[in-house]
């Protein structure tokens, strides 16, 4: 794996860097030729994926609606990832 690969999957959420990782490892090596894959873009807005998730999420007892201004209000991780209980 190459340098801007790695440092870009640096940013990601811990949880998925593993995984990520692997299955960069694997199309490298499923690949004829000297052709690699290079990870591009990384980030998606929550405002894209809120058209195929959920309209509503649960913030302690109640449902709340999905959008941008709560989720930015959310309590987040040490990594500043948002915290969905439930």
């Amino acid at each position: 794996m190459d340098k801007p690969n790695e440092n870009r999957i640096k940013n990601l959420h811990p949880l998925i860097r593993k995984e990520i990782t692997q299955i960069v490892k694997e199309c490298d090596e499923a690949l004829i030729g000297g052709a690699k894959v290079r990870i591009t873009q990384w980030l998606i807005f929550f405002r894209n994926l809120l058209h195929f998730e959920r309209s509503f999420i649960w913030k302690g007892e109640r449902k709340i609606k999905a959008s941008w201004r709560n989720l930015q209000n959310l309590p987040k991780d040490k990594d500043g990832y948002v915290i969905f209980t439930q």
